[in-house]
């Protein structure tokens, strides 16, 4: 490698490792060595995804920009990827637009120059770091879920997801591979992401596609009314904290209607 290569790998390993400390803040403030191991290992397991990517720049990108994404609402909301972060977002005013840029102007720059270094940095052709940071990062992902086999899948936690994402009319395996993914998301949050992004786009298709309404009506000429739901479009309504429990509420009642 020459210099400016051997400097962008450094720079790519220390981007790595800033981001897993803006990810594991709380655990680092609440108990030190604890959280800094989390974020040295969650580095690892960055580091190690880009750079079994390093040549498919399609998949390299998107995983950027996933980390991308994490990494800055960790830094300005101090928290993971919420669907009432995303729907505020979509929501937001040219006003609120420019205040939050105003306010973020230091995270703003911070995740640029990360952005740059994370898709732009080289990789040294090595097979043995390759393998050997690898491993490190895909056992500290998995095995702790793999430990707690069969039981994460038997309890009552498991059950509820299931149950509350029946109204969303998927597959119980596709409810599986996402509470998997809840389940490793404390260990890789762009998990949090992926599912954030996905709940949005539902409720987005579920509000173009349903229509419902409060009044009465009486199908077949009976005298028993069928009343159904009539709600606000989405998007014309206030942003609000009640985002989710309107999420939750659409699901519910869409569930309830199905059966």
């Amino acid at each position: 490698m020459t210099v400016n290569q051997y400097t962008g790998h450094i720079a790519l390993i220390l981007s790595c490792m800033f981001v897993g400390i803006v990810s594991n803040q709380a655990t680092i403030h609440a108990e030190l060595i604890r959280g800094m191991t989390h974020s040295l290992l969650q580095a690892t397991l960055l580091y190690a995804l880009l750079r079994l990517c390093a040549s498919i720049y399609l998949i390299r990108y998107s995983i950027v920009l996933l980390i991308v994404i994490t990494f800055f609402v960790q830094l300005t909301y101090h928290s993971t990827l919420t669907i009432n972060i995303i729907v505020n977002i979509i929501n937001a005013s040219n006003h609120d637009i420019i205040n939050f840029g105003q306010h973020h102007v230091i995270e703003i720059l911070i995740t640029s120059g990360i952005t740059l270094i994370l898709a732009l940095a080289p990789f040294p052709k090595s097979t043995l770091i390759t393998y050997s940071v690898s491993a490190i990062g895909f056992s500290y992902l998995l095995v702790p879920l793999l430990l707690q086999l069969p039981h994460v899948y038997q309890n009552s936690a498991y059950q509820d997801y299931l149950d509350k994402g029946g109204s969303r009319s998927y597959s119980n395996s596709f409810y599986t591979i996402e509470y998997t993914l809840y389940k490793l998301s404390p260990r890789l949050p762009l998990f949090s992401t992926l599912i954030a992004i996905s709940d949005t786009i539902n409720l987005y298709y579920i509000q173009t596609k349903t229509t419902l309404s409060l009044a009465p009506t009486y199908p077949n000429n009976t005298s028993l009314p069928l009343c159904t739901i009539d709600m606000i479009p989405y998007n014309s309504q206030s942003i609000t904290a009640k985002t989710v429990d309107l999420f939750t509420f659409k699901y519910t009642t869409l569930s309830i209607i199905n059966r």
